[in-house]
């Protein structure tokens, strides 16, 4: 099961990042696997808008409204799929 790190260890690991440190570098040193680091450090750039993508506050607000609203959800019983019409 991945691990969970709090935020502030992931802001300090994206600064170390930030200021010069490579990745694997960072991720042997500190004893956190690299591709999250990775992972953080995109997020970072989103949130910052140096990239294009959906930021933490905006993918909360989704999840919020998705599990308010099934509107989303098929409007026949789950069967595996929507009634085939054309059958014989």
């Amino acid at each position: 099961m991945p691990r969970s790190y709090p935020p502030e260890v992931r802001r300090k690991v994206v600064g170390h990042v930030a200021s010069g440190r490579k990745v694997v570098e960072a991720a042997r040193l500190l004893g956190i696997s690299d591709q999250a680091i990775y992972v953080w450090r995109r997020q970072h750039l989103v949130e910052t808008g140096q990239l294009p993508g959906t930021n933490s506050s905006d993918l909360s607000r989704l999840a919020a409204a998705a599990s308010e609203s099934p509107s989303w959800r098929p409007s026949w019983p789950y069967t595996g799929g929507p009634p085939n019409y054309w059958a014989r």
